[in-house]
Order: structure tokens, then sequence, then C-alpha cells
């Protein structure tokens, strides 16, 4: 990782940056973009990623945030706090086959309009899974084949949300109170 770190810190003025099918595995306290101050687009497709906590030195301006088809398995609380003095608007984590989403993994995501969760595993949304992120408009959980479950308070956190995709995902229980947190 040294090798592309030295190389990114000679294209400082980047703005958008694309690796696909780059084994980084866990990028959790890394300072790969450390040099990066102006990118605003980050694609990280095909990385085996499977951990990005405390990944947000030089990371400020960041916009938009893709993370697809990579190995996170399940989102810890705090996982994306690192990120909070940024600018993201959105952050994609399709089919990166996650299972669970622990309470506050999206804490600090303050500008945060759109998710997009499409194609993972999970089996219920918990009370509380998308609290941290109070601007959120889009949420995008379509074909998520073993989504089963939103609880009472799934929701909870989200009173901005205006689209809700749930497309090919075979709920069987959503509680009535699954959505009175949202206007």
């Amino acid at each position: 990782m040294d090798s592309i770190k030295k190389i990114l810190s000679n294209v400082k003025q980047l703005e958008k940056l694309v690796i696909v099918r780059l084994n980084l595995e866990s990028l959790e306290n890394s300072e790969l973009f450390i040099d990066l101050n102006n990118l605003k687009i980050l694609n990280l497709h095909i990385c085996k990623i499977s951990s990005f906590k405390n990944v947000s030195r030089g990371l400020n301006s960041l916009e938009e945030l893709y993370l697809d088809y990579n190995n996170f398995k399940m989102l810890n609380a705090y996982c994306f706090f690192g990120l909070r003095q940024s600018k993201l608007k959105k952050l994609s984590l399709n089919s990166c086959k996650i299972k669970v989403i622990e309470t506050g993994a999206f804490n600090g995501l303050d500008n945060l309009l759109e998710l997009s969760l499409t194609g993972n595993l999970l089996v219920s949304i918990e009370s509380f899974t998308f609290v941290g992120m109070p601007n959120l408009t889009t949420l995008i959980m379509s074909s998520i084949l073993s989504l089963h479950q939103i609880d009472m308070n799934g929701f909870y956190g989200l009173e901005n949300l205006k689209h809700l995709d749930l497309f090919a995902s075979y709920l069987i229980e959503i509680r009535s109170s699954s959505f009175q947190h949202l206007n």
C-alpha cells in the first residue's frame, strides 16, 4: 500500500479517483488518502475492503463515496465517523455482503443525502439503525432478498426521507409503527 500512497501523494489536485480490483482489504486507520484534500469522488469497487474505520485524513472535500462489491459483512458502530468533517452527500455500499448494521454505524454523516444498500444480505433492519444521518432524503435497499423484518424504530432518525426503495426485497414483517418517524 505504500507504493499506492506514494503515487497518490503526487496527484494532490485530484478530484475523482477510481480504483477497481485492487486488494486493499482493511483501510482501518489508513492514511492512503491523506494528501488528497481536493478529492470529491472516491470509487473503490471490488477491492476486498472489510473495514473503513478512521479513514478520514485528507477526505474533507469528499462528496461521493462508492464502496460497492466489497467484503464488509458488518458495519460497526461509528465506522464512518471519521468522515464527519467531510461534505459527503452520497454513500454507496451495494453488494458488500453486509449482514448486520450496528446502531451508530452512520453517526456523524450529517450531510449525507443518499445511501444505497442494494443487494446486501441484511435479514432485518433493527431499531435506530439509521441514526446519524438527519438530512438523508434517499434510502435505496432494493434486491435484499434476505430482508424479512423492519423493527418498530427501524427508520428512526430519518425525518427528512423522501424516497425509500425496497423493490425486490422479500419483507415478511413490517410493523405499522416502522414508518412512524417518517414525515
